[in-house]
């Protein structure tokens, strides 16, 4: 199933300020729903994995896959921020690994800012390409924050699908991700739409 992005240009909330309302741009879509393949042992790399979206058919055909579990979590609606607990939502220990994927439609070609910090080590994959690799842990006391890391990409009109390959030796295992338009026509609805909503403050 795929989320849906809205293709018209939505009014922010009038926050405090201008800063404001711009910062809560960053959670104008958070998948709602992620497949995650784990926990698997810390540092297991699965090729089969990591050059696949099908998923499903990669663990029925590939040996090196067998007895890996699947879990489907989809996100509470009382909570609309855009982190993923990897470690409650599999159980996960010490030493851990997993993937996660998620599939989603947008409405057109271009340009968008993809927002993402991670628990741990973390390589992440649009479309099949990498965007964004961190190959030394953080610490384990350190929580992800959505406004930590900014990731310029080129989204396809229609469907895209996100991919991460995720490890933690020890402490809070998880991400937090968030999408958000940057097409020139966006920008320009959207600044003119402020304007007009902070004139009535004048």
């Amino acid at each position: 199933q795929r989320a849906e992005v809205p293709s018209e240009v939505p009014l922010p909330a009038l926050a405090e300020g201008w800063t404001e309302t711009l910062e809560s741009l960053r959670l104008g879509f958070v998948p709602g729903e992620w497949t995650l393949l784990g926990p698997l042992p810390y540092e297991r790399l699965c090729p089969a994995l990591e050059q696949r979206d099908d998923w499903s058919k990669a663990l029925s055909v590939e040996k090196e896959l067998e007895g890996i579990p699947k879990t489907r979590w989809e996100r509470p609606e009382d909570e609309p921020g855009g982190y993923v607990p990897v470690k409650q939502i599999l159980k996960a220990g010490e030493n851990a690994a997993c993937y996660a994927g998620t599939r989603f439609d947008w409405p057109l070609a271009g340009e968008a800012l993809l927002w993402f910090d991670q628990e741990g080590l973390a390589d992440l994959y649009l479309n099949n390409r990498l965007v964004y690799t961190q190959p030394q842990p953080t610490h384990p006391r350190q929580a992800a924050a959505l406004d930590r890391r900014l990731i310029p990409v080129r989204l396809r009109q229609g469907s895209n699908f996100l991919k991460l390959r995720l490890a933690q030796k020890g402490g809070r295992f998880g991400f937090c991700l968030g999408l958000e338009r940057n097409d020139p026509g966006f920008r320009i609805a959207l600044l003119k739409a402020m304007l007009e909503r902070f004139k009535t403050l004048e």
